[in-house]
C-alpha cells in the first residue's frame, strides 16, 4: 500500500492587513508599534504569525495570509501586554476573502 500526506484546504483564504496602534499605560499618546507579534488562530490552533514592521513606508504595519473555514481569532502582543479578541476589535484592518483554487 502507498500512503501520501495531502494537505486539505478550507476553501477560503484571508489576507489581513493593518497597523498596530498602542496607547501605553498612563499615556494619552497613541503610537504605531513596529515590534508587535500578530498571531492568527483558526479553530484554536495557530495558523500563522508575523511581526509588525514598516511596510510600504507605513510604520506598525502587518500583512498576513491564512486559510480558514470562516472564523478566526487574532492576537497581538508587545512589551508583556497582549490583546486577544475577534478581528473587528483589534485594528482598522481590512480583509479580503477568496476561494482557493484546487
Amino acid at each position: 500500500a502507498h500512503t501520501q500526506d495531502i494537505p486539505l484546504s478550507y476553501g477560503y483564504t484571508t489576507t489581513l492587513s493593518g497597523q498596530v496602534l498602542d496607547r501605553p499605560p498612563g499615556s494619552s499618546t497613541v503610537v504605531l508599534r513596529n515590534d508587535a507579534t500578530v498571531i492568527v488562530e483558526v479553530e484554536g490552533r495557530e495558523a500563522d504569525r508575523t511581526v509588525s514592521s514598516t511596510i510600504d513606508g507605513s510604520p506598525g504595519s502587518y500583512r498576513i495570509t491564512f486559510d480558514h473555514p470562516g472564523t478566526f481569532r487574532v492576537k497581538m502582543s508587545f512589551e508583556g501586554r497582549s490583546s486577544n479578541s475577534g478581528f473587528s476589535g483589534i485594528t482598522d484592518a481590512a480583509t479580503t476573502h477568496s476561494p482557493l483554487m484546487n
